[in-house]
Order: structure tokens, then C-alpha cells, then sequence
């Protein structure tokens, strides 16, 4: 069987604050059929909550979150001839099993309408604990924060944002990693006639250690966030283009999620990208929107999953 179960409950409306809770389940039973460890079943299971206070000039917000999630490892589609005949025959050994468990927290500061704050748009803090059943341990934590500044006439909207996290594998060569980035992203829009104009910058000043290559990297990262845009139809057709890039970090707990039967004990790199497209959007009807665009990608040092060569 697969069973499934959500549940969330909020409270009403209120001018001073709102809150609620949710969970969910899923799990399969019997799991992959026809093979030497046949009872892989998985479960899924997660409980959350929120809070929000609403002031006249921001609002507070937090959200609290966990998830257990257990996986098994369910082999391969041949068997020893020792085993007998057929798959019927033997005994099934049990399979291999993996666990995650994952404690968050989020809260963030935002305004309510533009300049309640001054200069600050919203400051946000996530930190979450992730483990698993091999030893894995990570500890992330990221400080968000966005900046409306007036510059001679022109707003420039700049996001800084700090992250932290470590990531210990306790395997064959126990390893501790860890990265530390500071992050700058100033951006401007300005009109010239009816071409509208986003220019930006996006800075990442990296460190990296591990202590199994007893070694510490240090470096910098550039990408030019630039978009144009032009109304051929106004309010009915435009086209635009332009280029960006980011790096995004590639934690444990991220690789877990796109792949939950991944080895632990990876070297963490950040994956950088930087694309460059041009696209066309309007209105079909009152109703009918499209938007289409293409465009060219470079991604670098991007995770790839192959299989354990000590592993059928």
C-alpha cells in the first residue's frame, strides 16, 4: 500500500496576528517488486508550523519545520545461483536503510509598504540541523537582508546575504567541510524612452576548507545580471533578452533532495551558471497570456550522479 495524509490547520482572520500547523505521510509498503532486497519501502513523514505578527510598519514572520524520511536500499534485478532458482526461492535478505532528519527554523522581518523601514526592505534568518543514519551532519545558516538606497534619482536595490555551513562525513576518511559566503547583488532599472533597462552585479566572496585534503580555498565570483526590454504593442507585446549568472551552493541536504540514495562523503562545490537568452510575451486575450524565450546556458562544476562502482 502507499498511504498518503495531509492535514493543515490556520487560524482565522486577525489584524494582529495569524498561526497554524500542517503534516504530511507518505509511505509505500511492498516497494520495488522483483528484486533481492524486495521489502524497500520508503516514508516520507513532516510536521511545520508558522507564526506572524503584523505591526503597522513590518511584519514578523517564522516558521518552524521537520522532516523524517527514511529510504531503503532496494538492490538489483539478478541474485546469486547459490540462492536457487528463482527470486521465490530464497530468502530475502533485509535491505539496506537510510534515515534523514531535518530541524529548521525561518523568521524574517518585511515591510509593510515602501519606506516604512527607511532603507531596509526585509532581514531573514534560516538555519536548519540535517543528519542521516551513516554519520552525516550538517549545519546551515544563512542572514538575508534587501536594501532599497536612493542614488541621485535612481533606486538601487541591493540584497546582501551571508551564508554558513559545515558538513562532517563520518566514513572511511572521516571529513569536515565547510563554506563560508558573503554575497552582494546591487541592481538598478532605468527607463530611456520606452526601453526599460535592468542592470546589475552579482558578487559571492567564497571560502572553502576541507579537512581531509587539509585545505583552505579562498575565492571570488563575478556575474552581470543585465535584461532589456522593449514594447512593440504597448501592454500587448514586447520582447526582451539579456544575461545572468549565480552560483548556487550544493549542500548535503540539497543533494538528498534531488537524489535520497546518494553516498554521502561528496566534495561540496558550488555550481556556477551563466545564461543568456531573449523571449517574447504578451496578451493573446483578456484571458491569454504566452510568454516564450530561449536562450544559451554554462554551467560549471554542476553535480552529476553516476553509480558506486563498489556497489551492483
Amino acid at each position: 500500500g502507499t498511504p498518503m495524509l495531509e492535514a493543515y490547520w490556520n487560524s482565522g482572520r486577525s489584524s494582529k496576528n495569524s498561526f497554524g500547523f500542517w503534516g504530511k505521510h507518505f509511505s509505500t509498503h511492498s516497494g520495488v517488486k522483483q528484486t533481492i532486497y524486495e521489502d524497500n519501502g520508503l516514508s516520507n513523514n513532516q510536521l511545520g508550523g508558522y507564526y506572524n505578527q503584523f505591526y503597522k510598519d513590518f511584519t514578523w514572520s517564522t516558521q518552524l519545520m521537520g522532516k523524517w524520511d527514511k529510504y531503503s536500499y532496494y538492490g538489483i534485478d539478478e541474485y546469486p545461483a547459490s540462492y536457487g532458482d528463482s527470486l521465490n526461492d530464497i530468502k530475502k535478505p533485509e535491505p539496506e536503510e537510510n534515515w534523514y532528519r531535518q530541524y529548521e527554523i525561518n523568521t524574517s522581518l518585511k515591510e509593510k509598504d515602501k519606506k516604512d523601514l527607511g532603507a531596509v526592505e526585509e532581514l531573514g534568518l534560516r538555519y536548519y540541523n540535517f543528519s542521516d543514519a551513516k554519520g552525516a551532519l550538517e549545519n546551515y545558516m544563512k542572514l538575508g537582508t534587501a536594501w532599497n538606497l536612493p542614488t541621485g534619482g535612481v533606486d538601487l536595490d541591493l540584497d546582501v546575504n551571508l551564508t554558513y555551513f559545515n558538513t562532517s562525513f563520518d566514513t572511511i576518511v572521516a571529513t569536515k567541510q565547510s563554506y563560508f559566503t558573503a554575497q552582494a547583488f546591487p541592481k538598478v532599472t532605468i527607463a530611456a524612452g520606452d526601453v526599460l533597462f535592468d542592470f546589475g552585479l552579482n558578487l559571492y566572496s567564497n571560502n572553502f576548507s576541507n579537512s581531509a585534503m587539509d585545505s583552505t580555498n579562498y575565492n571570488m565570483r563575478f556575474f552581470p545580471e543585465i535584461k532589456v526590454e522593449y514594447p512593440f504593442v504597448e501592454d500587448v507585446l514586447s520582447i526582451y533578452g539579456g544575461i545572468k549568472g549565480q552560483q548556487q551552493h550544493n549542500s548535503y541536504r540539497n543533494l538528498t533532495l534531488e537524489n535520497p540514495y546518494v553516498m554521502p562523503a561528496n566534495i561540496l562545490q558550488p555550481t556556477r551558471t551563466l545564461s543568456a537568452y531573449v523571449g517574447l510575451e504578451g496578451l493573446l486575450s483578456s484571458t491569454t497570456s504566452f510568454n516564450v524565450s530561449g536562450g544559451l546556458r554554462n554551467e560549471s562544476d554542476l553535480v552529476l550522479f553516476y553509480r558506486n562502482p563498489f556497489y551492483r
